[in-house]
């Protein structure tokens, strides 16, 4: 297993180990909740809020589309804000259902969260493809549980 380094506002990794049964992995502390939590004790968001945290979002999706990773879970339980208070970044983490795209430039399998997942993946199978642009398809929604 390498590691190369982690897409700027993703959860970074800190280091990480192997046994014969798992990978370990020490992952920065972020002082913050999930966006998910956040706004559901806090309420949606402001416009200009919205628009902070879709920029980190998309800058992080930006560099993994570049390093030809799809996330496939991408949904606001997996947003963490750097701090708790309102100036906080906020982070991409959660990637154990990402996947490299192939050498066809497609990614194969089933996998996401109803109701943000692209429907190019619901339709995937064995000879089915789908490129890391369902990433952006999960963002809109996510987009739409910021605001809405």
């Amino acid at each position: 297993m390498t590691y190369e380094g982690s897409a700027q506002n993703s959860l970074q990794i800190l280091s990480f180990f192997e046994t014969f049964e798992h990978v370990v992995l020490e992952l920065e502390l972020l002082q913050g909740h999930d966006l998910f939590r956040q706004i559901s004790i806090k309420g949606t968001l402001m416009e200009t809020g919205a628009a902070d945290m879709m920029f980190d979002l998309l800058t992080c999706l930006a560099a993994m589309y570049k390093a030809g990773v799809a996330h496939r879970d991408l949904k606001p339980a997996n947003i963490r804000m750097t701090k708790s208070d309102k100036d906080g970044r906020v982070k991409l983490g959660d990637f154990g259902m990402a996947s490299f795209v192939g050498e066809d430039n497609l990614v194969y399998g089933r996998c996401g969260t109803p109701g943000y997942v692209a429907p190019e993946i619901l339709i995937a199978g064995k000879n089915v493809g789908y490129t890391n642009n369902v990433d952006i398809f999960s963002a809109g929604v996510t987009l739409y549980f910021f605001l809405c």
